[in-house]
């Protein structure tokens, strides 16, 4: 009875998401599913002729393909080179002998899983127990006969039966997880790339129906000029050197459009021709790219505008770092420009006005809520400037305060006019206060709104007291009517 295979095992098997598996391997979305007659294949290594060929007669009735080898050296190289499905081995050889094969096939990732089954006329249990320890899956001691043959090479390919439908079913659940991903996810082989998978995303992004095959298709066939240039001079070396690649590409669909993209390239070993098999995926960033223009053209913007503003503009970072200052301290407070270093603003303000400043400063970082305040700051000829101060929040897309905005106008002439404004008004209200004639003033509707000392003490109220009253809360309803129609 000979043992059946429905399904190929991969020929590179390691946990490391999403590249594998083999693209030789699957039959879906483009991979064609390959039943590769290299998995049932037996390697035999003896170093005497007659049992290689006793070995061999006897397998290839049971329908598998042998390969042999009379030495241990000759039969690694086999071993690396074709990847049998499992090796049947004499344990004791010449110039290198089985357990030495076994040992540096299981130190090749590629190969670490072959199942090894030993051949030995020595039943010594110290044999066994290296060879078992050494993962050896098992052992046949000469003399033996076509059926004890038949039963270990099936009971081994009944394991490979388990592990393959397991393997399927993990690339069952990696494609669907593949297919699924918001990124262009594709598979390719070759110098030239050829396409082996494209999940859906990846399709519409390269313009592709949802049927159409990938025969034909190559990553290079979407690869602008300096896109190819950069794939074959810096990622392609750099993936087969180091194993994967990361950087900044562009694709181009069949109709032309463009896409920017951020594309990390992963190496999977090689397909069964030799060739190199590449993982590729690639995240879109063309709308990226296109806000991050539109952004720097804006703050571009800004500064020209706040080079030029007259009141100073800094951005600054959550820590009182200024990140941007506007040139406005040189006109206004005096400085040269090498003097308007990163806190040179913390350092001009007056002391007694320091704590008021920077608790506005950590009130607006804190609370995210904008801050007014007035401080004093130094002038380079040492005199010193009132400025009214506004710090404004910027957020990041967490909603967290990213950068401070202040801005600071000089409003010295303004405070130093409100000053004389009040000064006129004291001196106003003092001479009205101390004129001998009884002085009030009125609005439309007969209320009073200004009353000086005098009148106020022949009402007997105070000046305050009269303010907002009208003559009938202070005179008989006829007096109070004549004085009204007088107004």
């Amino acid at each position: 009875m000979n043992p059946v295979l429905p399904i190929a095992l991969p020929r590179h098997w390691h946990p490391d998401p999403p590249f594998c598996v083999c693209a030789t391997a699957r039959a879906r979305g483009g991979i064609q599913r390959r039943i590769i007659s290299i998995m049932r294949t037996i390697l035999v290594i003896d170093d005497e002729q007659p049992m290689l060929r006793l070995i061999r007669s006897a397998l290839k009735g049971l329908g598998f393909e042998v390969l042999t080898s009379e030495s241990g050296t000759e039969g690694l190289e086999i071993i690396r080179n074709v990847r049998p499905a499992l090796v049947i081995s004499d344990l004791h050889m010449g110039e290198m002998d089985g357990l030495s094969v076994l040992a540096a096939t299981r130190e090749q990732p590629e190969t670490r899983a072959i199942p090894f089954i030993f051949m030995t006329g020595d039943a010594s249990t110290a044999s066994y127990r290296r060879g078992m320890e050494m993962g050896a899956d098992d052992f046949l001691i000469k003399p033996f006969d076509a059926d004890q043959l038949r039963r270990s090479v099936e009971s081994r390919f009944t394991r490979l039966k388990g592990v393959s439908a397991e393997i399927e079913q993990a690339r069952d659940r990696l494609f669907s997880m593949m297919d699924a991903m918001p990124n262009l996810v594709a598979v390719a082989e070759g110098d030239a790339l050829a396409l082996t998978y494209l999940n859906p995303y990846g399709r519409d992004l390269l313009e592709l129906s949802a049927d159409e095959k990938l025969a034909g298709l190559h990553l290079f066939d979407f690869l602008p000029g300096w896109a190819l240039a950069k794939a074959l001079h810096e990622a392609m070396p750099d993936t087969l050197r180091d194993g994967s690649w990361t950087g900044e590409m562009a694709l181009t669909g069949r109709r032309g459009c463009e896409h920017h993209v951020s594309m990390q390239w992963v190496q999977n070993g090689t397909n069964p021709d030799g060739e190199p098999c590449i993982g590729l995926i690639a995240r879109d960033i063309t709308e990226q790219r296109r806000q991050k223009a539109g952004l720097e053209r804006g703050e571009e913007l800004f500064r020209v505008i706040a080079e030029n503003a007259a009141d100073i503009i800094a951005l600054l970072d959550p820590a009182g770092q200024s990140l941007f200052d506007s040139s406005a301290g040189k006109p206004v407070l005096g400085y040269d420009q090498s003097q308007l270093h990163a806190r040179w603003l913390w350092e001009a303000v007056h002391k007694e006005d320091a704590d008021k400043m920077i608790c506005a400063f950590q009130d607006a970082v804190n609370a995210g809520i904008e801050q007014r305040i007035e401080c004093r700051l130094r002038h380079q000829d040492g005199s010193w400037r009132v400025f009214e101060f506004y710090y404004g929040v910027l957020r990041n897309e967490e909603k967290g305060v990213e950068r401070v905005l202040m801005t600071a106008r000089d409003i010295t002439q303004r405070k130093a006019a409100e000053e004389r404004l009040r000064n006129s008004e004291a001196l106003y209200q003092s001479l009205v206060d101390n004129l001998p004639q009884n002085i009030f003033r009125k609005d439309r509707e007969g209320r009073f709104t200004f009353a000086n000392e005098r009148f106020g003490r022949l009402l007997h109220r105070t000046p305050a007291e009269i303010v907002g009253c009208c003559d009938q809360d202070f005179y008989p309803p006829e007096l109070a009517d004549k004085f009204r129609a007088d107004d």
